[in-house]
């Protein structure tokens, strides 16, 4: 099944509506507005530090705004009772950047786990799920049997995948899916991640600070900056739009990233002292 082409009209799927979340004095999101169509894929990117993982959890429902709304299929998710919100979440996959498998749990318990918690299937019935989905993320079967431990990085980060994948959801979020493999098995990852997209009816948001990843599998790409180095007055999102235009940003901060130049934050480091020459 090929995902379907949303467009401007169609009500989104998750809305940011002047999304606020602090920790007590310390602000990590500050009004930010953003709207994610059915069937997209959208990477957020920023340093770290910006909000990117905070903006996740919040979508999700794990973290509550301090002001503003979170909007999943038309429901604000701080409205909804814990048993609603348990509900929603069943609609959601989400790959975590450690892919946080349960050490004590085999490949085939990690994967069945969400349909074991959340449906009556019967047991034949579970175990082809898991062999599909294991096949879909290009492992063998004899890695059923197998803890955690006993993986790769790149093989873990498949296996939550797979477990992402268990219940079907209707949007993915995707923590960092390339941080710690080599660029060869991360390329897999974005590949998978291609390939998701592909066959199922799904969107996807992807919190990456690797441009490979946000340029390969993106078709639009949000730029978050940190709080601590922009005026009262400017917006959060530096940069909204196709990862194809980003090079062409004439925000110098955006173009900074992308390129992995230092610029301007090494000579603010200067300032404040923190580099010495």
């Amino acid at each position: 099944m090929v995902a379907p082409v949303a467009n401007a009209e169609t009500p989104p799927l998750v809305r940011l509506d002047g999304l606020h979340v602090a920790f007590g004095r310390h602000v990590v999101l500050r009004d930010l507005n953003l709207d994610i169509h059915r069937g997209r894929t959208v990477a957020i990117i920023g340093e770290s530090g910006c909000g990117k993982t905070v903006l996740l959890k919040a979508i999700i429902g794990l973290l509550r705004p301090s002001r503003g709304a979170v909007y999943f299929d038309g429901n604000n998710l701080a409205q909804l009772t814990e048993k609603e919100l348990t509900w929603q979440r069943i609609r959601f996959g989400f790959l975590f950047q450690q892919a946080a498998l349960f050490d004590s749990m085999t490949v085939a318990q990690n994967i069945s786990f969400p349909l074991r918690q959340h449906t009556v299937k019967r047991p034949d019935e579970i175990r082809r799920i898991v062999l599909a989905r294991i096949a879909e993320v290009g492992l063998p079967e004899d890695v059923l049997a197998k803890k955690p431990a006993e993986l790769s990085g790149g093989m873990r980060k498949r296996v939550g995948l797979a477990r992402a994948l268990a219940l079907e959801p209707e949007i993915i979020l995707y923590d960092e899916p390339t941080t710690g493999l080599d660029p060869i098995m991360g390329d897999v990852i974005n590949e998978l991640m291609l390939s998701t997209r592909r066959h199922h009816a799904v969107t996807s948001v992807v919190v990456t600070h690797d441009m490979r990843t946000a340029r390969k599998v993106a078709d639009r790409v949000v730029m978050l900056y940190p709080l601590s180095r922009l005026e009262a007055d400017e917006p959060q999102i530096l940069y909204d739009g196709p990862p194809e235009a980003i090079d062409r940003c004439p925000d110098s901060r955006v173009t900074q990233f992308v390129r992995g130049e230092a610029g301007e934050r090494l000579m603010e480091m200067r300032r404040r002292g923190m580099v010495v020459e």
